[in-house]
């Protein structure tokens, strides 16, 4: 089924993914007559496989958590999102970005997820959308 996954089943994250689920597809109905790219395109790769790479909590001078989740396009492209989230994981923001910009835990499991769906790694350009 299509929607958010873990790339690990063993993973602490597991948990979280039921409730990401629910709270991005929340947030794509709640929003569903705006038309931007950025917007469109979540709910493209929504439709497709998106993996969660991270979950921070929010330091000192935060007020929200930060989530960070990868899918990839037909080429093996990165397409990566991160979104601020309450405690309760309800969206208060999300953009569109690159995986360069992403943390580097981020960075490194987006690689092992392309590895592992057979995409060549190498010397790719970063998604800059």
């Amino acid at each position: 089924m299509p929607g958010i996954k873990i790339h690990d089943d063993n993973s602490p994250l597991q948990g979280a993914v039921l409730f990401l689920n629910a709270t991005v597809k929340a947030y794509l109905e709640k929003n569903e007559n705006r038309n931007d790219a950025k917007f469109l395109h979540l709910r493209q790769m929504m439709a497709q496989d998106l993996y969660l790479t991270d979950i921070r909590l929010p330091t000192e001078k935060e007020t929200y958590h930060q989530v960070d989740l990868v899918g990839f396009k037909k080429n093996g492209d990165p397409v990566c999102f991160t979104f601020r989230a309450t405690e309760n994981l309800a969206i208060h923001q999300s953009k569109e970005t690159t995986l360069g910009q992403m943390s580097e835990p981020s960075q490194e499991m987006a690689r092992d997820i392309q590895k592992h769906l057979g995409f060549d790694v190498g010397n790719r350009q970063e998604n800059t959308l």
